[in-house]
């Protein structure tokens, strides 16, 4: 959490700075509406996906252009505030019962050109082929555990 700004959104980075990467937020708070709506409708198995690898140059030369716009945006995109936000997905699913966590980003590290693979108008969002790559690693994860 930012000690210059008070957080905005606990599950997020600092708006007002492009420092702080999120924290753990509190868990059973966070939990609820994840945990228990899917649980409720009798979900057995429930996943925390982390989020993809992103082009960080891209988002770099998006970020100079939406500081002129819009200078408290998000900086999603940097690889430190994805790995913190991956992390705080970890902790979490390691703390819930009945929770698991699939890591796409780190095996996302070794694609060359990650650029195919995210939308060229942000470097975030993923376009087929990075679709292709985390429905693959989906397939794999669920292929290898028993959905009993």
């Amino acid at each position: 959490i930012c000690r210059l700004h008070p957080p905005t959104n606990p599950y997020t980075a600092c708006r007002d700075c492009s420092v702080c990467p999120p924290s753990a937020p509190d868990t059973p708070r966070f939990a609820m509406p994840t945990i228990h709506i899917p649980k409720a409708r009798g979900a057995k198995r429930i996943f925390f996906v982390s989020c993809a690898r992103a082009d960080w140059e891209k988002c770099q030369k998006n970020a100079i252009e939406l500081d002129k716009i819009r200078p408290k945006h998000s900086r999603f995109g940097e690889p430190r505030h994805m790995e913190a936000f991956n992390a705080v997905l970890k902790k979490l699913a390691d703390e819930i019962d009945g929770v698991e966590y699939l890591d796409i980003y780190t095996p996302m590290q070794r694609i060359a050109d990650i650029s195919a693979c995210v939308r060229p108008a942000d470097g975030v969002h993923l376009v087929t082929p990075g679709y292709r790559f985390v429905a693959c690693a989906l397939l794999d994860c669920l292929s290898s555990i028993n959905m009993q």
